[in-house]
């Protein structure tokens, strides 16, 4: 039973881990979004800017699908923890 609730721990500080990395990189990722929808960028190359934007959008949405199914995890590994 121990090796059990070990195992969990183990698992939960990795998806700890996993969760801060993409919380990073969405704000890095906003971070581009930012520069690619400024008014002076998207004057000076609109094409570009909104192929980089469309491309951010994209990845964006990616990582906050498996942020939240992460998210889903990690409460499921923190009730089953409590609970044993």
């Amino acid at each position: 039973m121990n090796k059990d609730i070990d195992n969990l721990k183990f698992w939960k500080d990795h998806m700890e881990a996993a969760e801060t990395n993409m919380n990073t990189t969405l704000r890095m990722i906003d971070s581009i979004l930012e520069i690619v929808e400024s008014p002076q960028n998207m004057e000076s190359s609109p094409e570009l800017c909104n192929d980089v934007r469309a491309l951010s959008v994209r990845i964006r949405s990616s990582i906050t699908e498996r942020l939240i199914a992460l998210e889903d995890l990690l409460g499921f590994l923190k009730e089953y923890e409590i609970k044993k």
